[in-house]
């Protein structure tokens, strides 16, 4: 992929695009778990077609009501998610702050996984709840 299309997604995804920690708790008894998430969504279905073929991921149409035009929401998770910021990384401004976050967040994952430690610490627990505020928060401004 040229520069100059890298530049352009990145324009669009500081704009529409989302950055996001998922949070999910199945039950009571049951640890919560987190989840890296980007997601893009857009009148047009072009552009969630392009990044699908370059970067994986999966797309959803949505018919909205009158007057509002079809939307085609993109989603990538986890590592897909990474090497996908990485990529408009130098050309983001807006979720610059955000990127960084995610970057911090699916690198202590990749660092559990590749020592085949699934099970998190309590600090390990702290800081991921603390990455989710943080990056909730980053959205709010």
């Amino acid at each position: 992929m040229k520069k100059t299309d890298l530049a352009y997604i990145a324009g669009l995804f500081d704009g529409e695009g989302c950055i996001r920690i998922g949070k999910c708790k199945k039950t009571p008894r049951q640890m919560t778990s987190y989840s890296l998430h980007c997601s893009l969504s857009i009148a047009n279905q072009y552009l969630p077609e392009l990044l699908r073929m370059f970067f994986g991921g999966g797309i959803r149409r949505r018919n909205l009501p009158p007057p509002r035009k079809m939307q085609w929401d993109w989603q990538i998770h986890g590592e897909n998610a990474i090497s996908f910021l990485k990529a408009i990384y130098p050309y983001m401004i807006l979720k610059k702050g955000q990127a960084d976050i995610a970057f911090k967040f699916q690198e202590a994952i990749y660092k559990r996984k590749t020592e085949n430690r699934y099970r998190l610490t309590e600090e390990e627990k702290v800081v991921q709840e603390a990455e989710y505020i943080l990056l909730r928060n980053l959205k709010k401004e």
